[in-house]
């Protein structure tokens, strides 16, 4: 839309655009020289999100008479303290956690002018599950020239549907790469895989190939793998990278003690972690410090790659090698399955899975009481 690209976008470029702008369009809106409630932003960008996408310029406004646009900004004390003297966490704010649900993806760039007038302008990216919602509940959908709340049935219910075919989605790429990661026998002895961990973010399925193949974030994701992800977290084993049609693969692996992790990153954004050891003495404790340390490490994983958004996780398990761990009792025969975050998890969040781990084991790891009680 713009003569530069995101990352150069300046306040000359700003002032080319609006130098030759008419009506505002389906991916940009503006916000004049008073300063904006919060509602109105939120709206903006919730309709943005369950479109294609866009532009919310604060401090751009329309002269009637000419029609020209002036770039002229809005009034913002940066001396003043707090979190309205820094417009970039005062719009996260209105934004995230819960100003508009799911969260799209959305950055801001700022520019002052002379009078301490401020100029902000936010790119927000489509949502991948819509619908996105406001925090007052409303579905907000842009078009050319307006933001209306959704009051058609049909486009509701089409939001709806391109919702839970995303869903699935992202869905089945999380199941698929625990699945392959725990049939993964190659480049190693250890045959022995008791369970892997996947997680795949509903951004990531938008982006795909454009930011995996990239090699300084195959590099940062090795060193995830090399710093959170050895099979003894206590010492430092070197890592193997192998690109692949599908993805990139990682694996570290010891000799002395038996053991290798694997990590990868597949093409349509999900990425996984097993542990394959040679040594069946493993007890459920270790089991699940290990899902918990692989789950928070793929979090990272994820944001190397800006795969962001809500995210489904899956740890899946292979029966017949976790029986090691309780050789005569049960073990768990269902993946556990969650929708969470893309960001590190919770400590309540990773109670909750550790809790569903351990009674596939047979023991009694209640919830807590506060959960069920009104």
């Amino acid at each position: 839309m713009f003569d530069r690209g995101w990352d150069e976008l300046d306040l000359a470029s700003l002032r080319r655009f609006f130098a030759d702008a008419g009506d505002e369009g389906l991916t940009w809106e503006t916000k004049g020289s008073e300063f904006p409630r919060p509602d109105s932003i939120r709206k903006a960008v919730a309709g943005f999100a369950n479109q294609a996408g866009g532009f919310l310029i604060i401090g751009a406004s329309r002269d009637k008479p000419t029609g020209q646009w002036r770039v002229d900004g809005v009034p913002f004390d940066r001396s003043g303290g707090g979190v309205k003297s820094e417009p970039g966490t005062w719009i996260g704010s209105l934004i995230a956690p819960t100003g508009v649900t799911p969260t799209p993806t959305f950055d801001a760039k700022e520019f002052w002018l002379d009078d301490d007038g401020l100029v902000l302008v936010v790119r927000v990216e489509p949502i991948a599950i819509p619908p996105c919602l406001t925090s007052s509940g409303i579905v907000y959908q842009r078009v050319v020239g307006a933001t209306p709340p959704v009051t058609d049935q049909v486009v509701l219910a089409d939001l709806l549907r391109r919702g839970q075919t995303a869903r699935i989605r992202v869905e089945d790429s999380a199941l698929r790469a625990a699945r392959r990661l725990l049939d993964d026998l190659s480049a190693y002895s250890a045959q022995h895989t008791p369970f892997s961990v996947a997680m795949c973010a509903a951004g990531a399925t938008q982006s795909g190939q454009g930011s995996l193949f990239l090699e300084a974030r195959a590099t940062a994701f090795a060193s995830v793998v090399a710093d959170q992800l050895q099979p003894d977290h206590m010492l430092r084993y070197g890592t193997h990278v192998a690109i692949q049609q599908d993805g990139i693969r990682i694996r570290t692996a010891s000799s002395e003690i038996g053991a290798a992790v694997t990590a990868f990153a597949f093409w349509d954004g999900a990425v996984a972690a097993s542990l394959s050891v040679e040594d069946d003495d493993f007890t459920v404790p270790e089991l699940t410090n290990n899902v918990t340390r692989y789950w928070r490490a793929l979090t990272d994983v994820l944001s190397i790659f800006n795969w962001s958004g809500d995210a489904h996780l899956v740890v899946a398990f292979n029966e017949e090698k976790v029986r090691a761990a309780n050789p005569k009792g049960p073990v768990p025969v269902t993946d556990v399955r969650r929708w969470t975050a893309s960001g590190a998890p919770s400590d309540d969040e990773v109670a909750s899975v550790v809790r569903e781990i351990e009674r596939g084991f047979g023991r009694p790891s209640w919830e807590p009481a506060h959960v069920h009680t009104p």
